[in-house]
């Protein structure tokens, strides 16, 4: 009970001092802008630039109204010979140009590129040759099968998709850096010295910092989450990902900072495990970044858990996996900072 009691004082102050240092008003502010910009600003499909040079040059002419039913013809994309074709992909620097050729019995092709595309543009488009014959009638021979895995489940829109990646930025901001920063305004405000004579201990002191940045950050993602809706909310999972999050981030945050004395001094160590931990943000579009030490990241694994949670693809699920291995951190990190807490910030002379 007596625990109990001064939890529930250093929270009220804790919570009182996030508000004169305007922390809740940039938390709040963070959701209210990036919930806007979800709702608003981002397009639901990213337009992927404009389309491929054509020329039907068959025999027959077969791919006119294949071009014109894809949009080419109304795009100023279709050529009525090779060398009209090869001057458009000229005139355009980023502009690739294909022509097919030949007859349904010996189908060819012609590419012109600018010599700078990366060999999966290449690969890709050769692909699509034989697809595009295969729609037309031709059918050959392929060296290759695709198998789509999960059919059933159509592509999120792409505003949407940014979701999981602008929770795991709160997490980064309002859990790390906002822990750190309420550390080293008790040092300036000379709360620290104050509290050492009370008999709130070490507990007390880092469970009333980490409940403030965990209620900050369910704050914040609700108030996304209310102005940007995504595909499914399974309320209790969401919120044991953010609050393992949050808590992981704050208790790490809170023991970096014991070791510095300004916020000027913390800026810069702080700023460089943000950009270690933001490592992870990459791989959510580029999956060359996906190595192994970027999975071991919690942002990288909350990032992944909030997408399965939010936008579900059909994968297994891994918050299983998720709850034990930031769990774990979780348990580690708060015997380290509880120790450095005590002997580096509430023992100082």
């Amino acid at each position: 009970m007596s625990f109990l009691r001064h939890l529930r004082t250093m929270l009220w102050l804790d919570l009182r001092q996030a508000w004169h240092g305007r922390l809740i008003h940039v938390c709040l502010g963070l959701g209210l802008v990036f919930g806007l910009a979800v709702r608003f600003a981002l397009p639901a499909q990213l337009d992927l630039g404009d389309p491929p040079q054509v020329a039907d040059l068959t025999e027959d002419g077969r791919f006119g109204t294949y071009f014109a039913e894809h949009g080419l013809a109304e795009a100023g994309a279709v050529h009525d010979s090779l060398e009209d074709l090869e001057a458009a992909v000229a005139a355009d620097p980023d502009a690739i140009g294909l022509a097919l050729t030949g007859t349904p019995a010996a189908p060819g092709a012609t590419m012109i590129l600018q010599g700078h595309e990366p060999e999966s543009t290449v690969v890709a488009l050769r692909s699509g040759i034989a697809g595009i014959w295969a729609e037309n009638g031709v059918s050959r021979p392929r060296a290759h099968r695709l198998t789509v895995l999960r059919p059933e489940r159509p592509r999120p829109p792409f505003n949407l998709s940014m979701i999981p990646m602008l929770l795991t930025i709160d997490v980064l901001v309002v859990g790390f850096f906002f822990g750190g920063v309420m550390v080293l305004q008790d040092r300036s405000l000379g709360t620290v010295g104050a509290y050492r004579v009370t008999p709130g201990g070490t507990g007390v002191y880092l469970a009333s910092k980490i409940l403030v940045n965990v209620i900050l950050a369910l704050v914040y993602t609700a108030l996304l989450l209310v102005i940007a809706p995504p595909q499914a909310v399974p309320l209790l999972s969401l919120i044991a990902v953010v609050c393992l999050s949050s808590a992981l981030l704050t208790t790490v945050g809170i023991g970096v900072a014991v070791f510095f004395r300004t916020l000027s001094s913390f800026f810069y160590p702080a700023s460089l495990i943000s950009l270690v931990l933001s490592a992870a943000m990459p791989a959510y579009f580029f999956p060359a970044f996906n190595t192994p030490w970027i999975r071991a990241l919690p942002t990288y694994q909350a990032m992944f858990t909030l997408r399965e949670l939010l936008l579900p693809s059909g994968r297994p699920s891994t918050l299983g996996e998720f709850c034990l291995t930031i769990g774990a951190g979780l348990v580690v990190a708060l015997i380290l900072t509880t120790l450095a807490v005590d002997r580096r910030l509430l023992r100082e002379a």
